[in-house]
């Protein structure tokens, strides 16, 4: 079952977090984030700064910071 695929592949890691204005903002923009290809999302990662057309307000914060 799914819960197996999720077992072999081990916990999730947070890679890059970025500190939005609201709620509803943040899970528009994680949306949008989530329709993006690999390569575009490891871009977002290596950079630590959200596209522009994406969120025009945002700010990384290490996922070592993150409590």
């Amino acid at each position: 079952g799914l819960g197996d695929v999720y077992k072999r592949q081990g916990p999730l890691q947070f890679r890059a977090i970025f500190l939005i204005g609201d709620r509803s903002t943040a899970s528009q923009i994680e949306y949008k984030v989530k329709q993006l290809s690999k390569e575009k999302k490891r871009a977002i990662v290596k950079q630590k700064v959200l596209p522009e057309n994406l969120c025009k307000n945002s700010q990384y914060i290490s996922p070592s910071d993150y409590q």
